[in-house]
């Protein structure tokens, strides 16, 4: 087996080298994996304004569409209903909904 000068055979320094760029490279690519994985599945699950829980509030996920709306600030992101943890709205079963959108049910805090 070859050693290096400073004592290390040339495989194990091969080797070593992998792992640490192994290692570097692990926690960017579990983020990138992350973040793609959420953003595609709260896309999915956002409730549409075409379900019959949200036809009954008068869901809209654009809040400048709704003709009932009254008060211009009124949005989902700032109704005590709105959990801004996940973007879930209690009103609606606690299933995911715009943050810029609105219903009925909006109540300011």
């Amino acid at each position: 087996m070859r050693r290096s000068p400073q004592g290390m055979s040339t495989a194990f320094r091969a080797g070593r080298r992998r792992c640490i760029k192994i290692v570097a490279a692990a926690p960017a690519a579990a983020s990138l994996m992350a973040l793609v994985l959420c953003a595609s599945a709260a896309a999915a699950e956002l409730v549409r304004e075409t379900d019959p829980a949200a036809m009954k509030l008068k869901y809209k996920a654009d809040a400048t569409t709704a003709p009932e709306r009254e008060d211009p600030t009124s949005f989902c992101n700032n109704c005590t209903y709105y959990t801004g943890k996940d973007g879930s709205c209690a009103a609606l079963g606690n299933r995911l909904v715009a943050a810029k959108g609105w219903c009925t049910a909006w109540e300011g805090y």
